[in-house]
């Protein structure tokens, strides 16, 4: 009776094991998405996050993503070290949107030399630490100084490997 006991106990407890699962060999899946003038995008080419430094305080983070014809890049700078929070673009921040489309550029933040706002739009981050970034992003690119078009972009999520 023992033996049988013992069997039945060693099967349940390997079936148990067997069916247990290994989180960390989950792999990380990166996105980058958002909704454009009302049509959603999910990128799914050229995912890439880069946290940089120059000088071991400022950070800049860039998140770049591509779907089709249309790619897509958000810029943050700050002087610090970058921390969960609501980054509003603004005439005097390194704060950017862009979109391309077609080789046809929309933009969003600082103008640079000229300190101006063009457009209007925030990065917000959730979450940030020395393996991924997570937030979300929406804006408005200025009018296309040709067409006078501009393109809304909202609803706005990444969660991106550095």
């Amino acid at each position: 009776m023992k033996p049988k006991i013992l069997i039945a106990f060693l099967l349940i407890s390997m079936s148990y094991i067997a069916c247990k699962k290994d989180k960390s060999t989950i792999p990380f899946q990166s996105y980058l998405k958002y909704k454009m003038d009302g049509v959603q995008i999910e990128c799914n080419e050229y995912l890439d996050a880069r946290l940089t430094s120059t000088d071991g305080n400022s950070q800049m983070l860039t998140l770049d993503g591509k779907k089709a014809e249309v790619s897509i890049e958000l810029e943050l700078f700050e002087d610090h070290k970058l921390t969960a929070g609501q980054y509003v673009f603004s005439a005097d921040e390194l704060r950017r949107g862009t979109i391309w489309i077609d080789q046809k550029i929309y933009y969003a933040g600082d103008e640079g030399i000229n300190n101006n706002l063009l457009g209007s739009g925030k990065i917000t981050i959730t979450e940030i630490n020395d393996g991924f970034v997570k937030g979300t992003f929406d804006f408005k690119t200025d009018p296309d100084f040709i067409t006078h078009i501009s393109k809304d972009i909202t609803e706005g999520e990444f969660y991106m490997k550095l």
